[in-house]
């Protein structure tokens, strides 16, 4: 064996232990320093290989790279996961070359890595570089394409930017309808993909059939009560809200919330986001009566496993207080009212933007009282 084989082989040996080790770690050792000295470990590993590297070992060492980064991202420590993936595409670049499937990888995983960090700004050139490689080297059609349109669009999305995305996942639906049946979970989750942007780009009408498609195929596939089929039905109901279609969303309300209850329980996060956009639903068809019951319901359990002072806790109390109000029950809406302003300045600051609501409300019912 040549010294340069044997060398190749040695960091072959340590990429393996050092993966067995990352495998074993429990997630205790995300807070005390011991992924961050394996992480210091990993990173070293590319100087130590040579541009005419064996490329099995070098496809070893980046995946071990890139798993590293990702323990690292879900620790929350986004630096030192941009670094790795960094490291992982210069060594893919200068030992594989820079058209290698797994040089293309390394792109896309920089692009993700700056987006999970809460960085889309930075990702969206990213991913626009990545993808014209994908393009040129894999093809407009293949399946790893397709992956990364449908991530520079959500990209796009983060960014305030649905009608870039709009083509995009318009492009990757028409793929995946060639390749795969109508109720194929892929297929599903990009109509679904898609039937938000066109919502949040203000085509809710684009977005109904859409939506509606991909409920009727999630009732097919998982269920009437899978936790997608759930997440649809909301989708839906959202989409008929935006279309000013409140007699069509408020049933598709009620039976994700009634779902919800019986998958996940009543204290759910999941159920209380749901019960909120039911309240809401209720209250801009003036049914304020229903939204008083659902508000009150969700500030319960919001209270229950959120305590009173968190964001989303207030927000709902707020609700409940402008539901109170608007449902003529205005000595009922003061004291929840007057204790959300004064909770939230306790809690987040009186320049809060939801401390700045709960003084909004308090002063609508001041003035409501007053006429």
């Amino acid at each position: 064996m040549s010294n340069s084989a044997q060398h190749d082989a040695e960091i072959g040996d340590t990429t393996t232990a050092l993966t067995e080790r990352l495998t074993a770690l429990p997630d205790a050792a995300d807070g005390d320093g011991r992924l961050t000295e394996l992480a210091t470990e990993v990173a070293a590993l590319p100087d130590r290989l040579g541009d005419d590297a064996d490329a099995g070992v070098c496809e070893g060492v980046l995946d071990l790279l890139s798993r590293t980064a990702m323990r690292l991202s879900r620790a929350g420590d986004a630096q030192e996961s941009i670094d790795l993936v960094g490291r992982a595409l210069t060594l893919s670049e200068r030992v594989l070359g820079p058209d290698h499937v797994a040089t293309l990888t390394a792109r896309n995983n920089v692009a993700g890595a700056h987006e999970a960090a809460g960085d889309p700004e930075a990702a969206v050139p990213l991913y626009e570089a990545a993808l014209a490689d994908y393009e040129r080297v894999l093809g407009a059609d293949h399946a790893d394409t397709q992956i990364l349109r449908g991530n520079l669009a959500g990209a796009y999305q983060q960014t305030g930017r649905p009608d870039d995305a709009i083509p995009l996942l318009e492009a990757v639906v028409a793929e995946r309808e060639k390749v795969h049946p109508e109720d194929h979970l892929d297929v599903l989750t990009s109509r679904n993909n898609l039937a938000y942007a066109y919502r949040s780009a203000g085509r809710a009408e684009d977005a109904i059939p859409l939506y509606e498609a991909v409920l009727a195929g999630c009732e097919r596939v998982l269920g009437n009560d899978h936790p997608n089929t759930l997440s649809s039905r909301n989708n839906l109901a959202a989409a008929y809200e935006a279309a000013d279609r409140l007699d069509d969303a408020i049933p598709l309300h009620e039976g994700t919330v009634a779902g919800a209850e019986r998958v996940f329980g009543a204290d759910h996060p999941d159920t209380l986001a749901f019960r909120y956009a039911l309240a809401s639903a209720y209250a801009a068809a003036g049914r304020f009566d229903d939204a008083v019951t659902a508000y009150e319901a969700t500030v319960a359990g919001c209270e229950r496993i959120l305590e009173p002072g968190h964001p989303n806790t207030l927000i709902a109390r707020n609700d409940l207080a402008r539901a109170l109000g608007a449902a003529g029950r205005t000595d009922e809406a003061f004291p929840v009212a007057e204790a959300v302003v004064a909770d939230s300045e306790k809690e987040l600051g009186p320049e809060h933007p939801v401390t700045g609501a709960a003084r909004e409300t308090l002063g609508a019912l001041a003035q409501q009282t007053r006429e």
